[in-house]
């Protein structure tokens, strides 16, 4: 013999309770909206760190570009450095970098920083050069410069 509690209704008035199966479409917005916004984020990062890296590697052309200038420089003789209308100040191509729209298309220039009247070096014995590479890269037009002291 089965017992009942009193407080127990009858089997047949009994129902489970109604579950909602699947998402309202509000819900559904809602966690879209989320999920986009995540998304956008991340291809934004993901856009900034491939500008980031582009324009570190225009840098470091530009920089051996400078480097390698001035390293030739340093091995030519006083006379040909020190000369202001040497062929070594003419300007020159940087393979890797889009070339600017100034000096011609080229990208370098090597100069002579302490000229005094006429073109000559104010010291005979010590010249100032700097070399500027100049080209439009990610960032628009860039440059990017380096100077070094010579003497005989």
């Amino acid at each position: 013999m089965k017992m009942t509690l009193m407080n127990e209704p009858a089997a047949a008035t009994f129902r489970p309770p109604r579950h909602r199966r699947g998402l309202t479409l509000m819900e559904l917005m809602v966690a879209l909206g989320v999920v986009a916004i995540a998304l956008f984020g991340a291809v934004s990062m993901i856009l900034h760190t491939v500008r980031a890296k582009e324009y570190t590697r225009e840098l470091d052309v530009a920089k051996h570009a400078a480097a390698t200038k001035l390293e030739e420089l340093r091995v030519r003789p006083w006379t040909e450095v020190s000369n202001p209308s040497s062929s070594l100040y003419q300007p020159f191509t940087v393979e890797g970098l889009n070339p600017p729209k100034t000096n011609g298309g080229r990208h370098g220039l090597a100069r002579i920083r302490n000229l005094g009247p006429g073109g000559v070096p104010t010291n005979a014995n010590l010249i100032d050069v700097e070399v500027t590479i100049q080209w439009v890269g990610v960032r628009g037009p860039s440059q990017y410069s380096m100077r070094s002291m010579y003497s005989p």
